[in-house]
């Protein structure tokens, strides 16, 4: 299966599931978790929001804080949700660039220095 249908299929698992328990289940495993440990969120205030430690928040604005660690890190849903909607954006303007570039390369250019 290509990258971006397990990409499609996870976000639209995503948007379907909403409300039934992501963030609690999440949440159920970090509060009986003994070791020291990161939660990926869209921001500071988002963790705040689900009652996280601020200590073990991520977000993307300080993404730098996970460098020299060695923790196990879960991904809060409405940000993997972010994250899966940002991939598929790129990789479709990628694509669209990429059919323009193949499309340009096909046409030739003559200007009044080349010879024929």
């Amino acid at each position: 299966m290509k990258i971006e249908k397990k990409l499609e299929k996870l976000l639209h698992y995503y948007l379907e599931t909403r409300q039934v328990g992501h963030t609690t289940l999440m949440k159920e495993g970090i509060n009986h978790y003994d070791k020291d440990f990161f939660v990926l969120t869209m921001n500071m205030q988002h963790g705040d929001a689900i009652e996280l430690n601020p200590k073990n928040i991520i977000s993307w604005e300080n993404l730098d804080k996970l460098q020299g660690h060695n923790r196990p890190l879960t991904i809060d849903n409405g940000t993997m949700i972010e994250l899966l909607i940002d991939a598929m954006m790129r990789i479709e303007a990628l694509e669209e660039e990429n059919k323009k570039l193949l499309k340009d390369k096909k046409k030739i250019y003559i200007t009044k220095n080349d010879k024929t």
